[in-house]
């Protein structure tokens, strides 16, 4: 039976401590892929950010942005723009009250210099790929440089502070255009999350792709990591937390495989009998 797998990137296929794919997981894809199964990159990182290592591995398609953006076999299935007047309400009220955030586009982010360095920490240690992506503005602009062309390409809005008190009050009266997440591990140490258009995240890919492909929601799999993988692990026929996931993902998953390092995501295809 075929089944429909939707995985992460960062913390399930991307780990962080060797700065690789692992091996084992390049080998699962291969096989699963072989034996007929559909399979999906689900990452929250926009089309800019996903570097060609990922579109190089044998998947039938990519769900990006948190599932802003999907495309299968190279071709557009379906993308969603950031409301306009939203991001500008929002844009303005980060800026007065010393929020950091980046306006996270298809081809082109917009970076606030604290959420910059971020994004470079994380993104372009030991990854030469990366840091030229960063470094020569192929798919990073300071926020200054954002024009309305450049507006009318964002998916979705991420943001990092201390003042945790005007970020909530600001997330508790959203758009009702709008949703968010705030991460349980944060990597800056400040209160980091991401606000999305609604109707258009990791699980409503799932519903989207299944759709299309004319499948059925009990043959699809997901596995993930982090609180932005928990809308796709409860929409799921089956929903696999990495052993590295953070415990709010973990408390929502059907299964719990090994850490990214230990072969979880191959540990987790054979115990789903993807090959």
């Amino acid at each position: 039976m075929k089944k429909f797998v939707f995985i992460d990137i960062d913390g399930t296929l991307y780990d962080k401590a060797s700065h690789c794919v692992p091996e084992s997981a390049k080998t699962a894809l291969k096989m699963a892929k072989e034996r007929g199964h559909e399979l999906f990159i689900c990452t929250g990182r926009t089309k800019g950010m996903v570097e060609s290592t990922y579109h190089k591995l044998p998947v039938s398609g990519f769900v990006y942005g948190c599932g802003a953006h999907i495309e299968k076999d190279g071709q557009l299935l379906f993308s969603v723009q950031f409301p306009k007047e939203e991001m500008d309400d929002l844009m303005d009220y980060f800026q007065k009250h010393d929020i950091e955030y980046t306006l996270e586009g298809r081809d082109v982010s917009y970076f606030s210099e604290a959420s910059m360095q971020v994004y470079m920490s994380y993104f372009c240690d030991k990854n030469p790929e990366m840091k030229e992506r960063f470094t020569s503005g192929i798919m990073a602009k300071k926020l200054a440089e954002v024009d309305e062309a450049g507006k009318q390409q964002v998916l979705k809005m991420a943001f990092q502070t201390k003042n945790e008190k005007a970020l909530m009050e600001k997330l508790n009266n959203l758009s009702d255009k709008l949703t968010y997440f705030i991460y349980s591990d944060s990597f800056s140490g400040d209160i980091e999350g991401e606000i999305l258009v609604k109707g258009a995240d990791k699980a409503d890919s799932i519903d989207r792709v299944i759709e299309i492909c004319k499948g059925n929601l009990e043959d699809t799999i997901a596995i993930g990591d982090s609180d932005n993988d928990i809308s796709m692990i409860q929409k799921a026929g089956i929903g696999i937390a990495m052993g590295n996931a953070c415990e709010s993902l973990k408390e929502a998953a059907d299964y719990i495989t090994t850490h990214i390092s230990e072969d979880g995501l191959y540990t987790a295809f054979e115990v789903m009998e993807l090959i």
